[in-house]
């Protein structure tokens, strides 16, 4: 039987505690860690240019390509925070893309 006990009595807000559960690094983790984060920004590139092609945006030339650095930086920066705060971190997702046109 699952005791619910705990969950119930859990506060309805917390504040993060950052590296509540301390700072530590495996080395074996680095080689499937990397290929996560190329296989995440890769994704990241192209939800990024298909948002832009839906929404009548260049996807191709400086413009795009400033798009796109910022895009997969601050897609790091969230995925650094979110490690930062105890979470998982952060992806882009594809599932709706041609519902969020963006238009200027």
């Amino acid at each position: 039987m699952v005791d619910f006990a705990p969950i119930a009595e859990a506060g309805w807000v917390t504040v993060p505690v950052p590296f509540k559960y301390g700072l530590a690094f495996n080395w074996s983790l680095i080689i499937p860690w990397i290929l996560a984060y190329i296989i995440t920004t890769v994704e990241t590139v192209g939800d990024l240019t298909a948002i832009a092609e839906v929404s009548g945006e260049p996807v191709e030339g400086e413009i795009h390509d400033e798009r796109l650095k910022r895009g997969v930086l601050l897609d790091g920066v969230g995925s650094a925070l979110a490690a930062v705060f105890n979470t998982l971190p952060n992806t882009t997702f594809s599932q709706n893309i041609d519902d969020k046109k963006c238009l200027y």
